[in-house]
């Protein structure tokens, strides 16, 4: 998935990593971590509380979970670990 903005005239975008679930939540939302952030686009800096709230006004709950920027530092950074069964991978 991705957050795109009209910045100058033109849509910038940043790619924000998912996940499809089975269960009451069907979508889980990993927002970057303070670290990851500083390498996103410039447009950016300085907003990452302001994106994450649009983001998650856009895909809100049930539908939807997050795991927050602090968990993501010491959780999602390793992508290849195994998940829960319950968790069902989304390459698209």
């Amino acid at each position: 998935m991705y957050y795109e903005e009209m910045i100058r005239g033109r849509w910038e975008r940043i790619p924000i990593d998912g996940e499809m679930l089975c269960g009451k939540a069907r979508h889980v939302i990993y927002f970057p971590s303070r670290t990851q952030w500083e390498t996103l686009p410039e447009w950016t800096r300085g907003r990452q509380s302001e994106i994450v709230a649009r983001i998650k006004q856009a895909f809100a709950p049930p539908g939807y979970e997050y795991q927050e920027p602090q968990q993501a530092d010491e959780d999602n950074l390793d992508k290849t670990k195994d998940r829960s069964p319950a968790h069902a991978k989304n390459e698209g």
